[in-house]
C-alpha cells in the first residue's frame, strides 16, 4: 500500500478555496500523482480533487451529500480521508495519488511575457460551462485566448469582455483573413445542412486510458483507436464506441482529438460528421 502521505492530516492536502486557475498554476510540472483538495468555487459544501497527471492537471468534483458522505464519480466514502486513502490504491485515470503538494511559502507573483499579437479561436461546438471558472460559448463565437495554462483547457476572452476557462477540443484556429459567417446558424458555407447535434462523430485516442475496475460503463482506451462518439456530456464525460468492435462506454473527453471530414476521407472513413449529441 503506498504511505507516502497522511490522508487524515488534512494540513497537508487541503488548500481552502481555489479556483481551476490557481490549482493548475500550483501543479502543472509537479510529479505524477501529485495532488491537492480545494474548495469548490461553484458550491461552497463540495470540494475538487486536482491531480497532476501525465504532465496535464486533472480535475475530480466531490459532492458533498446531505448525509454528509463524498460522492467522486458513482462511488461514496464516509469522509475525504477515507476518500484519499482509496485512491491510493486505485487509479483515477492514468495514476494513484501519490503524494499532496507541498505547502507553499510566500513568493513574489512570477513576471508574465506580453502578448505580441492576439491569437483569436472559432468554436466548433455549443460548450454551456460546467463551473463558474468556465466561459459559455455558442458554436460559431469568436474568443480571444489569454493563457495557455493547460494542453487541453486555454484561457479565453469573449467579444463582451468575459473571461473564463475553455475546452480546446471545441475550438479551432481563427484568422481575420477567414471571418465567420453572417448567416443564421441553420446555415453554412455553400448552403450545405450543418451537423446536427444528434449526429456522431469520429474521434482519434491521443492518449491511453485505463479506467477504473469499479467503473464497469468506463472504456479503455488505446492510442490511435477510433471512437464513433454518440454523446457530448457538458461534464467532460462524452460517451462512444470503439470503431469495429462492440466495445462501448464512457471517456473523457481530453483522451480524443476530433476528426474532421477532410481527415476522414483521407483515411478512408465513411458515415457522418458533425456535433455530437450534447446533455445537460
Amino acid at each position: 500500500m503506498n504511505d507516502s502521505f497522511d490522508a487524515h492530516n488534512r494540513a497537508t492536502w487541503f488548500f481552502g478555496q481555489m479556483n481551476r486557475d490557481e490549482a493548475v498554476e500550483k501543479l502543472q510540472r509537479k510529479n505524477h500523482g501529485t495532488f491537492l483538495v480545494r474548495k469548490s468555487p461553484r458550491a461552497p459544501d463540495d470540494y475538487v480533487l486536482s491531480v497532476s497527471q501525465n504532465g496535464r492537471v486533472m480535475h475530480y468534483k466531490v459532492v458533498r451529500q446531505s448525509d454528509n458522505t463524498y460522492m467522486i464519480g458513482d462511488l461514496n466514502f464516509q469522509d475525504l480521508p477515507q476518500l484519499l486513502d482509496h485512491y491510493k490504491v486505485n487509479l483515477l485515470d492514468t495514476t494513484t495519488l501519490i503524494s499532496p503538494l507541498e505547502v507553499p511559502r510566500t513568493q513574489p507573483e512570477p513576471m508574465t511575457q506580453p502578448r505580441l499579437s492576439k491569437e483569436l479561436v472559432k468554436a466548433i461546438y455549443d460548450f454551456g460551462g460546467t463551473d463558474d471558472e468556465d466561459l459559455p460559448f455558442r458554436r460559431g463565437e469568436i474568443l480571444e485566448v489569454i493563457e495557455k495554462q493547460e494542453e487541453k483547457w486555454w484561457r479565453a476572452k469573449n467579444d463582451e469582455g468575459k473571461i473564463g476557462t475553455i475546452p480546446v477540443p471545441y475550438v479551432s484556429a481563427f484568422t481575420k483573413s477567414n471571418p465567420p459567417s453572417t448567416g443564421t446558424p441553420s446555415s453554412s458555407p455553400g448552403g450545405s445542412r450543418p451537423p446536427s447535434h444528434n449526429d456522431a462523430v469520429l474521434a482519434r485516442v491521443i492518449m491511453r486510458r485505463v479506467p477504473n475496475a469499479y467503473d464497469p460503463q468506463a472504456l479503455p482506451l488505446d492510442v490511435n483507436d477510433i471512437i464513433e462518439v454518440t454523446r457530448r456530456n457538458v461534464n467532460g464525460q462524452w460517451e462512444g464506441r470503439i470503431r469495429g468492435t462492440s466495445k462501448e462506454g464512457h471517456f473523457p473527453f481530453t483522451h480524443v482529438k476530433i476528426i474532421d471530414a477532410s481527415e476522414a476521407s483521407s483515411r478512408g472513413f465513411s458515415g457522418s460528421f458533425g456535433n455530437p449529441a450534447q446533455s445537460g
